[in-house]
This record gives C-alpha cells, sequence and structure tokens, in this order.
C-alpha cells in the first residue's frame, strides 16, 4: 500500500479494499478533494462506466 499523498487517483471505496487499479477510479488531487469536501459522489458500473452526482442527487451528464 502507499500514502494516498502520493495517489493522483480516487478510491472508488475509501477505507476498504485493496490498493489497485480495479478498485479505484481517475482523479487528480485538486478534483477529489473538491468532490469530497462538497459531497459529490461516484460510482462505477461492472461495465466501467462512471457516474458523478451532486450532493442532492441529481446525476451529472
Amino acid at each position: 500500500d502507499h500514502l494516498t499523498s502520493w495517489a493522483d487517483g480516487d478510491a472508488e471505496r475509501p477505507g476498504g479494499g485493496c490498493t489497485c487499479p480495479r478498485n479505484g477510479g481517475p482523479g487528480c488531487g485538486k478534483h477529489n478533494r473538491f468532490k469530497y469536501r462538497h459531497r459529490y459522489t461516484a460510482h462505477r458500473d461492472p461495465d466501467g462506466t462512471w457516474h458523478v452526482h451532486r450532493p442532492d442527487g441529481t446525476p451529472i451528464d
């Protein structure tokens, strides 16, 4: 495992799972901090499609 500050990616399941490509997502530190600070959510479908939602639950297309 590595320190979060080294990573330029996003943990899909913060605090759980292995540190590996299938358990993370693309993103840079600036945008990941924005997402967490402002309570946006993101998830990936089994086919690899990413979905991002605003704090009120509306999707960002």
